[in-house]
This record gives C-alpha cells, sequence and structure tokens, in this order.
C-alpha cells in the first residue's frame, strides 16, 4: 500500500502495527483457547472474549490509522456534512495532531506486546498441565 499511494513514510509504522498486531492475535487466541482451538472456536464464552479482545485494539488503531492520526477530522467531517450534505469536502491535515496521533498508534502497538507478552506468561498457568485432545 506505501509504494500504491507513495506513501513511504507510513510504511514504518505500518509495520509496527502489523507485527504488534500479529504476536497478539497468536498469544490471544493461544490463551483462550489452549491445545484445542478447533474445539474452543465454538464455546460462544470463548469467542466472546476473543472478539472484545480483538475489537476493541483493533477498532481504535483504525480510527487513528484511517485519518493519519488526526481524529478531528471526525468532529470536522461531521460538522461539514450537517452544513453541506453529501457534498462535504475533506478537511485539511494538521502535521502536530498526525505526529501525536501516530504516537498514540505506537502506543497501541505497545500495548498491544505487552498485553501479548503477559498472556505468554500466565498461558503455563491456565494450560500448564491441560492434556492435548484431538
Amino acid at each position: 500500500m506505501a509504494w500504491r499511494l507513495d506513501e513511504w513514510a507510513v510504511l514504518p509504522v505500518g509495520l509496527i502495527v502489523m507485527i504488534a498486531n500479529s504476536i497478539y492475535i497468536v498469544c490471544l487466541t493461544a490463551f483462550l483457547m489452549g491445545l484445542a482451538p478447533n474445539k474452543a472456536i465454538f464455546d460462544a464464552k470463548i469467542m466472546t472474549w476473543f472478539w472484545i479482545g480483538t475489537v476493541i485494539p483493533l477498532l481504535s488503531l483504525f480510527l487513528l490509522s484511517f485519518t493519519q492520526g488526526d481524529v478531528s477530522f471526525y468532529e470536522n467531517w461531521a460538522d461539514q456534512v450537517q452544513d453541506k450534505g453529501l457534498q462535504a469536502e475533506a478537511v485539511e491535515f494538521d502535521n502536530e495532531r498526525m505526529a501525536t496521533g501516530f504516537k498514540g498508534i505506537l502506543a497501541v502497538s505497545a500495548g498491544l506486546v505487552a498485553a501479548a507478552i503477559l498472556l505468554m506468561k500466565l498461558l503455563d498457568r491456565k494450560w500448564g498441565r491441560a492434556e492435548f485432545n484431538n
């Protein structure tokens, strides 16, 4: 996407988000489902926790990355839609707000890695004596 959109400056942040998210999702899956993910995935309680554990961080990353960190875009866009209807125009991005937003994206990614490390430490406590059943 960086090549397609000619946005090479955001590629490192995108790679960090991808790696942090991948690590977190794998650790969350292992923690919630243990050695039998093919059976546990159909458990409504596990799927509810999996949904909560994935939607909250992914939604925050989506909202921050969609606007390249400038969340004031949503407020301004809503105001323009109220004034101009479907003829609303895009708003200008403020570089300072974008930098703050990118820091927010990196903070969410760091939080995902920290949560993954915590889940890995708790993994043995939860599933350490469980039998592998196929």
